[in-house]
């Protein structure tokens, strides 16, 4: 074995004193073989996995496992511009599939990044958190950072058009100059993973165009202007897990924090998103949808932002998370024109309403069930758990329903008329509840109702519960009403 330069070995010429090679150049060792029956026509000079002698002898790279974008001419020093060893280390794989590798290192990107079917990217994890990042990529161009798209470049019909088979996991993107348009394009992905990935910047974080059968776990978004994701045209029979979208980039106005169109089969769990002035989670004229697990934080006061948006979606449950709202025209989850949702088992605080079922026109009835939810009772300003919009719903039975119960009206909180407390113990004699009959801070509250009656056998000369309250003497079967809260104030009223 003779150990040459990768230099050296090109300017092989003549007769091989020895066909196997060990290259000497930092970050490209290996071990190398001359293969006789090879034309370097046909295996052209690609720096990483084949070499060209002078004379035309190809000699090739004997490895196993993902081949180093290091090999390829990749510095990964954060000065020298690595778009080209990248992108030459995929598509040296692209004829068999493979995995382009990135050691630890900040890989300078000027270009976009074009994947291949069945190519996957991979970086170095760091495991041991002794830095902020194992590799990272940092973009410095105007466009798109990492695209995967339609081997064609059109959507195209049926499932021929797509790329599969693609791992992309464990590097932090970053886009260093905040110009650029999206970190990762993923269009016809089917089959793939997206993990262990954190994107910093750009004006769409992840976008997604009809994808199908995909996993997305252990994702990071920050600093994003528009969507930290943005999926549309179908993302179907996919799953995603441990997502954490931070703040969107100061300044910026953002539509949707991650919005999703026309997909079915949605699973989101363990899924964390802090918001400023725009919604979280956006779903429209999806089917199919689970989100378990959804922590959600607005960090400034916008008008009628949404932790969840439904807008025209069937089959949606969305179970266990929990909802910090800070504006007071928040909405918790707010459902528009949706069918079969089932919300459960959440907690919301800071909102004006919880959840909000609405439908597109009048008298468009749709199948919604909220149950188990808590309100945090802290909070008194603007939290109500439902508000029905117009349309109505089916009618639903429950064996027990449990109400806000209290037995006096609030003294702290803004209300609005109408709201109502039930009272929490039942006593003959008591109000039914507590209404409020003017809005404000707390309000004006009056009491409704009444739980049967106490009896007497005399003329009344007790104190009265409240004023209205009636009360029957028994022995002379006559009804008294109060007209105050004094022993005195009850009048016969037969």
């Amino acid at each position: 074995m003779l150990a040459l330069t990768i230099s050296q070995i090109r300017g092989l010429s003549g007769t091989l004193s020895d066909d196997v090679f060990f290259t000497t150049d930092d970050g490209q060792q290996g071990i190398w073989q001359y293969d006789a029956g090879s034309s370097s026509i046909v295996y052209p000079d690609n720096t990483g996995t084949v070499l060209n002698t002078v004379d035309g002898k190809v000699i090739k790279r004997i490895y196993s496992g993902p081949a180093s974008v290091k090999w390829f001419g990749a510095k990964g020093d954060g000065v020298a511009d690595d778009t080209t060893a990248i992108q030459n280390t995929i598509n040296a794989l692209a004829a068999k599939g493979g995995a382009a590798f990135m050691p630890a290192g900040t890989y300078r990107l000027t270009e976009t990044i074009q994947l291949r079917e069945a190519v996957s990217l991979l970086g170095e994890e760091n495991r041991n958190h002794t830095v902020l990042y194992g590799t990272l990529l940092s973009y410095e161009g105007t466009g798109i950072a990492i695209q995967c798209y339609y081997p064609n470049g059109n959507p195209g019909e049926g499932n021929v058009n797509t790329i599969s088979n693609i791992v992309i996991r464990g590097f932090y993107l970053d886009d260093k100059n905040n110009t650029g348009s999206i970190g990762l394009d993923l269009q016809g992905f089917r089959w793939c993973r997206l993990e262990d990935v954190s994107v910093s910047g750009f004006n769409k974080g992840l976008h997604t165009n009809n994808n199908y059968y995909s996993t997305y776990g252990h994702l990071q978004f920050i600093r994003f202007r528009t969507h930290a994701i943005h999926s549309e045209n179908q993302d179907n029979n996919t799953h995603w897990e441990k997502i954490r979208v931070g703040k969107a980039k100061e300044g910026s106005i953002v539509t949707h924090a991650t919005n999703f169109s026309y997909a079915y089969d949605i699973s989101m769990a363990d899924f964390c998103c802090e918001t400023d002035t725009q919604h979280g989670l956006c779903f429209n004229y999806c089917r199919g949808v689970s989100v378990t697990g959804y922590y959600y934080e607005s960090a400034g006061a916008a008008a009628k932002v949404s932790a969840i948006l439904l807008t025209a979606c069937q089959g949606v449950n969305i179970s266990g998370g929990a909802f910090q709202g800070i504006g007071t025209t928040d909405r918790g989850v707010y459902s528009h024109g949706s069918d079969e949702v089932v919300i459960s088992a959440n907690w919301f605080n800071g909102f004006e309403y919880a959840i909000v079922n609405s439908s597109i026109t009048a008298g468009d009835n749709k199948n919604f069930i909220q149950f188990n939810n808590q309100i945090d009772e802290i909070d008194g300003d603007y939290s109500r758990l439902f508000a029905d919009g117009q349309g109505g719903g089916e009618r639903i039975g429950f064996r027990h329903i449990e109400w806000c119960r209290y037995d006096a009206a609030p003294r702290a909180g803004s209300w609005n008329k109408g709201d109502i407390f039930w009272r929490k113990t039942a006593e003959a004699g008591q109000p039914m509840g507590f209404i409020c009959v003017a809005a404000g801070t707390p309000g004006t509250w009056v009491e409704f109702g009444q739980m049967g009656a106490r009896t007497i056998t005399a003329a009344p000369n007790i104190v009265p519960n409240f004023i209205g309250e009636e009360v029957l003497d028994t022995a002379n079967s006559k009804w008294y009403k109060s007209t105050g809260l004094t022993a005195g104030s009850w009048v016969a009223i037969n």
